[in-house]
């Protein structure tokens, strides 16, 4: 373990040159040095027990937690049976900060977010009860807290200028954190990387689309209700005052938006337009 000394200057050392600090740290005696050393960040909540006036001395100094649970769940004291479980509930009722981990290295980890590790992280960090307000903490957690904890913001959430990230999956996952692990759509930085809906399409969802998006974007794309036209595997609609299409392709169900001066069915299709809109027609 390093020295008092080392580790206070590794903190000072990387706080001057505008770094944050990331500590693994397991027990007491390198828990206190961490904190005496001021760092940032837990790259893990530790498994053996943690006294008391020292995790209330972490939430003091405002360090933040990642919990990776659900990796280290057996991870407890032999002596005391407390670790983990017990340091998350303690760092939780002392007004602890958490951000989502799930240790993705390991074989054992599903490549989608680990629902179990949301399981883990709602059940010891919300108290007594669980309402909604403690499911969409969890959640953010994995995204808008953690794009903020990175000096990202507005990473992590769907807002106008966030990065194009997105992932979908089928059902509700504020129901199940399960589906989590599997996602069906993957969109990053724009571009789609996994696509399983894409031969969900129909025309009734095209139309569904189109109709959405000139709802949303009124000023992009006017006058509304334009009769749908297929060029190619382009389904799209001219929008005569705006002089613009908006077109889906049937190849990859990515969208297209151009200037009508621009040929619809010679250009690449860009994933410029995200939404998730109903299947009218049910289809299955």
């Amino acid at each position: 373990m390093l020295s008092q000394d080392i580790a206070t200057a590794i903190v000072a050392k990387a706080h001057a040159l505008g770094k944050r600090v990331i500590v693994h740290a397991g027990e007491n005696t390198g828990f206190e040095r961490a904190l005496d050393a001021g760092v940032d960040e837990f790259a893990h909540i530790p498994c053996a027990e943690i006294n008391e006036s020292l995790l209330q001395r972490a939430v003091d100094q405002g360090v933040t937690f990642v919990t990776t649970i659900d990796t280290l769940s057996s991870c407890v004291d032999t002596a005391t049976k407390k670790g983990i479980h017990s340091n998350t509930m303690s760092l939780a009722s002392k007004g602890a900060k958490f951000i989502y981990g799930s240790e993705i290295g390991h074989d054992n980890v599903p490549w989608g977010i680990n629902g179990e590790e949301f399981h883990m992280m709602l059940h010891l960090t919300s108290g007594a009860s669980i309402d909604f307000a403690d499911v969409v903490n969890v959640f953010k957690a994995a995204t808008s807290k953690a794009g903020e904890h990175l000096g990202l913001a507005p990473l992590g959430t769907l807002t106008p200028g966030a990065p194009a990230d997105v992932i979908a999956v089928r059902g509700n996952p504020f129901e199940k954190f399960k589906i989590l692990e599997y996602p069906s759509l993957v969109i990053s930085g724009g571009r789609t990387i996994v696509n399983k809906f894409i031969h969900q399409s129909s025309a009734a969802n095209v139309e569904c689309f189109l109709a959405w998006a000139e709802g949303k974007y009124p000023d992009q794309f006017a006058p509304s209700g334009a009769a749908t036209a297929v060029s190619s595997f382009f389904s799209y609609r001219y929008y005569s005052k705006t002089d613009s299409y908006l077109g889906v392709s049937s190849a990859d169900n990515h969208v297209l938006h151009e200037e009508s001066r621009r040929r619809i069915a010679g250009r690449r299709s860009v994933s410029q337009l995200v939404c998730q809109c109903r299947d009218v027609s049910k289809e299955q």
